[in-house]
């Protein structure tokens, strides 16, 4: 049984598809209509699920905002919007530290929950990864790899960061002018 947050479209209904392709169940009905930043109703749709289904074996955090690219000075921000990012943000990761200092703020908070659930939730059998996909217009790259990481083939990676963007951050310095052309 797989929850995939942000179902309804982009890369949360490739991974629904994609998942269930390879044998996952997907509560698709569930998790559509949920709002990721709501801890009420991340509680609610995991015990639901649990609750008709006798098990949880894939939740998959897909929702999250992009920060406004024009405002490029953390001076400029607002406690509201910081607090929006945070809020949302959280719930999932995508690369960062190429763009403003918010939204790398808000996408490398998950970073280190992932590390600690990991240590923490190790000794239980569960393990907390996270994927952090390039923007792009398909996301089939970001959908694999959140496969590969619930799959067996990854039943001893845990507390990881798996970046899917074909190098561009690590490689090339014109990211931060693709982002602001694919954004604005």
């Amino acid at each position: 049984m797989a929850i995939v947050t942000g179902g309804p479209s982009g890369i949360g209904a490739s991974a629904g598809r994609l998942f269930q392709e390879n044998g996952a169940c997907w509560a698709k009905e569930l998790a559509t209509s949920i709002v990721t930043s709501h801890e009420e109703d991340v509680c609610n749709l995991v015990d639901t699920t649990v609750a008709e289904h006798r098990k949880l074996d894939i939740m998959y955090s897909n929702g999250g905002v992009m920060d406004n690219l024009a405002v490029r000075s953390i001076l400029d921000r607002t406690k509201t919007e910081l607090d929006k990012l945070f809020e949302v943000n959280v719930a999932c990761t995508s690369v960062a530290g190429l763009a403003t200092h918010a939204y790398a703020a808000s996408k490398y908070a998950i970073l280190g929950l992932v590390r600690n659930l990991a240590a923490e939730l190790r000794k239980h059998g569960i393990r907390a990864n996270c994927v952090s996909p390039y923007a792009t217009l398909s996301p089939e790259g970001a959908v694999r790899a959140a496969l590969y990481l619930a799959s067996d083939e990854a039943n001893y990676v845990s507390g990881k960061n798996l970046v899917v963007d074909g190098g561009c951050s690590v490689v090339n310095p014109t990211l931060e002018k693709a982002l602001r052309a694919t954004f604005t």
